[in-house]
C-alpha cells in the first residue's frame, strides 16, 4: 500500500492530517508502515540499537542503588537507601525489559 494509495491523488498528507483527523502523524504515514515488512536496517545499526538498549537498562538499574549508597554516606545511615535505590532500580529496569519485550512481540 503506497501513499497515493492511501491519501488519494489529489489529497496532500498534511492537508488530511490537520482537517480531517487532527492527528499529530498523517494517516497515510501510519497506514504505510508495514510491522510484518522485514528490518531492512545494516546488521551495525540493530546492534547499536540493542547495545543502547541494554546500557539503559544497565545504568537503570545500577543508578539507584548508587545515589543510595551516597545518601547512606551524606546522612550517615545504615544501608537503608543502598536497598531502597537497589529495589527502585529492579524495578524499574524490569518494567523497560517488559516494554521492549511487549514491542518485539507484537513487532
Amino acid at each position: 500500500m503506497t501513499l497515493r494509495q492511501v491519501c488519494g491523488a489529489g489529497v496532500s498528507p498534511a492537508w488530511f492530517n490537520h482537517n480531517i483527523l487532527g492527528r499529530e502523524r498523517p494517516l497515510c504515514y501510519i497506514m504505510d508502515m508495514n510491522k510484518n515488512a522485514p528490518d531492512d536496517r545494516s546488521p551495525m545499526t540493530l546492534a547499536i540499537e540493542w547495545s543502547t538498549r541494554l546500557m539503559t537498562i544497565g545504568l537503570e538499574m545500577a543508578l539507584p542503588a548508587a545515589a543510595g549508597h551516597w545518601l547512606d554516606l551524606r546522612i550517615g545511615t545504615s544501608p537503608i537507601f543502598v536497598i531502597l535505590g537497589a529495589m527502585l532500580g529492579f524495578a524499574v529496569g524490569m518494567f523497560h525489559l517488559m516494554q521492549i519485550a511487549r514491542q518485539q512481540g507484537s513487532g
